[in-house]
């Protein structure tokens, strides 16, 4: 009962009359509860009405907000514009650094912009890279808005960016949270990545209920536990059996 309603009232604000009103009169800035959010001046009308709404990434920020430790550094691959960076920001403790991990430089624009305020108060760096198993450079695959991108994918543009592992991140880090959104490049991560030293990984997993399934498998393999899922968002904690 409580999904359908939640389908419904997504449905109704998001995808009907009101999203095209919400369209003509957002253009680059949108009020949410945590301020005033600037997008890339594609950004279709749902993602208006999500934002709007504070329905943008809610499974991700629930989550975090429920889970993320407070007392340990945090790395977020794939920040986009920075709504999720701040939601992470308030959940640490002062003093906890935040590294911000995006690959299209447009998006690092935004994400400087949207997380400026944050910024001046918490010690944290934006780094523009795409995230790889170990190669220098990626070919990125672009988005038809252009808001987001992949490794993966058969869009018609993508540029090549340059990359950065997340080993080569983590090397200072005597232990780390680990938040990625990175459009299906989690299971590379996972496979080719040192995640000895990671307490939580709150991950967005794409593709079929077999990958995800993999993918669980793939981290439980690390000695991570997994704790909670919402959606196609899940939450794995360090087992502290594991050596």
């Amino acid at each position: 009962m409580i999904s359908s309603l939640k389908n419904l009232i997504y449905r109704t604000l998001c995808l009907g009359p009101i999203s095209c009103l919400i369209d003509r009169l957002i253009k680059c800035d949108v009020p949410t509860s945590n301020g005033w959010v600037r997008i890339p001046g594609q950004t279709d009308a749902r993602t208006k009405c999500l934002l709007l709404f504070g329905l943008y990434e809610n499974p991700e920020r629930t989550l975090i907000r429920k889970h993320l430790p407070r007392h340990i550094d945090c790395i977020e691959l794939g920040s986009s514009i920075g709504v999720v960076s701040n939601v992470i920001s308030k959940r640490l403790e002062p003093g906890r650094f935040l590294t911000m991990v995006e690959a299209l430089p447009g998006n690092v624009e935004l994400l400087m912009f949207n997380t400026e305020k944050m910024r001046k108060k918490r010690p944290s760096r934006v780094i523009c890279r795409a995230i790889s198993s170990g190669a220098a450079s990626v070919n990125f695959q672009i988005s038809e808005s252009h808001r987001g991108g992949s490794i993966h994918g058969t869009c018609e543009t993508s540029i090549n960016l340059p990359a950065v592992t997340l080993d080569e991140l983590t090397v200072d880090s005597p232990r780390f949270s680990l938040v990625m959104d990175i459009e299906g490049a989690e299971h590379e991560v996972v496979e080719s990545s040192d995640l000895s030293r990671c307490e939580c990984l709150i991950v967005e997993v794409h593709g079929t209920p077999q990958q995800a399934r993999e993918f669980i498998s793939k981290a439980e393999g690390t000695g991570l536990d997994m704790i909670d899922r919402k959606h196609s968002v899940f939450v794995f904690v360090r087992n502290k059996e594991t050596p």
